[in-house]
């Protein structure tokens, strides 16, 4: 079945291609748009006016959309075509035609259930150098449209996790796990839960009994803290039931690498109200430096890759731990890009932290806001952006990894900006294990990154809310909080100055299992 629907694949978008190649120049000929005609009526518009008030649905009702003669011809032309106020060529012109054309074919013909795979067919027509006519290996002239065919695909993508949501959508069909795979093929990773039921079976073939124990426990707690909250709101019973408030307070356990009076690495114990549940691990920038591995190659896997780059930087590493979410294929969930390269190019609309790792270090971005600044770079600031609904930013964004050799993932943003956003009424209430990791300025103007590894079980709302409530008492300013992975990747290995690893604060997980990795270095 597979095959057959992959053969057919197959001949329809190579077909397409065949009959385009024999048509074209009697289409274009006969039927197309008159670009010169276009720029001529209009010249005294500027570059921003004459592309955003271009007639874009008549533009496509007469070339088509895989035309790529055709587009590639025009979007020459405008790269020619010079401003006749001041008489510079609008060097970029071209480019932003073809990035509004993309926006404006996405708006004008929207994704359905009917039409998904002629839309898988045509991003793959962008995605893959070679099929355009104009040269597989002009890698400058193929590069925007496979920037187009990327943000396509990761429109499918959004399209099909709204779909599961609803339930209109049954991943264990042939035809939707086809679909699936074609998506794999190109880089578009969906985020699947798998359920319990599979988990267990799963976990139960790999004799981790003591894991099913800790998970069945976690869910009794749940559901006795949500009879508890319940009850709580019930009026005639608030002032009988009360729970003592939870008041995280740190215990000094190791300092590393004194500097100026202060260490660039300080571990603390965290204890809840008497009782030991966990570390912070407080890092300060920019005397320590961060690095992201997001994926594994068709050689080697993330945890050798990690080795591979150690033993080139031997005794530097301070802190390694699982950061992004992995979904049931090992494959990263969400935006990731790394050192410029596509790992996976769906940008999750729920996931609303941007992580950016790049030379000037880690940053946070709130998609959230509708539009972020990139960090500021050696020659100016970026303008801001809507990478999630704008395929001209999210072309930017794109252009600014590869130049920045930068590595984006995404997570859930629990905190931004001095505010608390993690909602406690719709967050999920399973309690387990926990590993968060906070930016901050503290009160001596230092940057500090800190990865808090709760090893009690908490509901995620609850210990979010108390150490934001503990950052607030020791900074001037939380610029963000964030989830990282847990679960079967709950990786975490700390190094003294010796580079011996810490036996108390580790993760449970081996980190030769890593699907993704954040590393600290000196």
């Amino acid at each position: 079945m597979f095959y057959r629907l992959y053969h057919q694949s197959f001949i329809k978008v190579y077909n397409v291609i065949a009959i385009q190649t024999i048509l074209i120049a009697f289409v274009s000929n006969a039927y197309s748009f008159d670009m010169e005609k276009y720029c001529r009526v209009n010249w005294l518009l500027n570059e921003d006016d004459l592309i955003r008030s271009f007639p874009y649905r008549k533009y496509l009702n007469s070339v088509s959309f895989t035309n790529f003669i055709t587009l590639q011809k025009h979007r020459e032309y405008l790269q020619r075509h010079k401003d006749k106020k001041n008489g510079n060529r609008l060097r970029t012109m071209g480019d932003d035609f073809l990035y509004y054309l993309g926006e404006h074919f996405m708006k004008y013909y929207p994704i359905t259930k009917q039409n998904i795979v002629e839309k898988i067919d045509i991003a793959e027509l962008y995605i893959k150098p070679g099929n355009k006519g104009f040269g597989f290996m002009d890698y400058r002239k193929n590069e925007i449209y496979q920037t187009i065919g990327y943000f396509i695909v990761g429109r499918i993508a959004s399209f099909i996790q709204e779909e599961i949501k609803k339930k209109q959508w049954n991943i264990t069909t042939s035809e939707h796990q086809f679909i699936e795979r074609r998506l794999r093929d190109n880089k578009i990773y969906l985020s699947i839960q798998t359920d319990t039921l599979t988990k267990l079976i799963s976990h139960i073939q790999k004799g981790n009994y003591q894991y099913i124990f800790n998970r069945i426990y976690c869910k009794l707690q749940g559901v006795f803290y949500s009879i508890v909250n319940y009850l709580k709101n019930v009026d005639y019973l608030k002032n009988y039931i009360k729970l003592a408030e939870t008041k995280l307070t740190l215990r000094t356990y190791r300092q590393y690498y004194p500097r100026n009076g202060q260490h660039d690495v300080n571990i603390f114990q965290i204890y809840d109200q008497n009782r030991l549940i966990g570390y912070s691990i407080w890092l300060k920038r920019p005397a320590l430096k961060s690095n992201y591995f997001a994926y594994r190659t068709k050689r080697e896997s993330v945890y050798h890759r990690y080795l591979k780059w150690k033993n080139k930087i031997p005794g530097r590493v301070v802190l390694v731990t699982t950061g992004g979410f992995t979904n049931q294929h090992k494959q990263p969930e969400g935006l990731t890009v790394e050192h410029g390269k596509v790992v996976n190019a769906v940008i999750l609309p729920e996931r609303h932290g941007l992580v950016i790792v790049s030379k000037e270090g880690l940053r946070v971005a709130n998609l959230k806001r509708g539009s972020f600044t990139l960090p500021i770079t050696s020659t100016k600031a970026t303008k801001p952006l809507n990478p999630l609904n704008s395929l001209m930013d999210f072309s930017e964004m794109m252009k600014w990894c590869i130049k920045n050799d930068a590595t984006l993932f995404q997570t859930q943003l629990l905190a931004y900006s001095n505010r608390l956003l993690i909602d406690k009424t719709k967050a999920r209430k399973n309690p387990r294990e926990r590993r968060i990791l906070a930016l901050i300025t503290d009160r001596n103007n230092n940057v500090q990154h800190i990865i808090f590894h709760i090893e009690k079980n908490y509901n995620l709302a609850d210990i979010t809310e108390h150490i934001f409530e503990l950052l607030q008492s020791r900074s001037n300013k939380i610029e963000a909080i964030l989830n990282l992975d847990v679960g079967s990747y709950n990786i975490l290995d700390v190094y003294d100055n010796r580079s011996n690893k810490l036996r108390a604060v580790t993760g449970p997980v081996s980190i030769s299992k890593a699907t993704n990795l954040i590393v600290y270095t000196r």
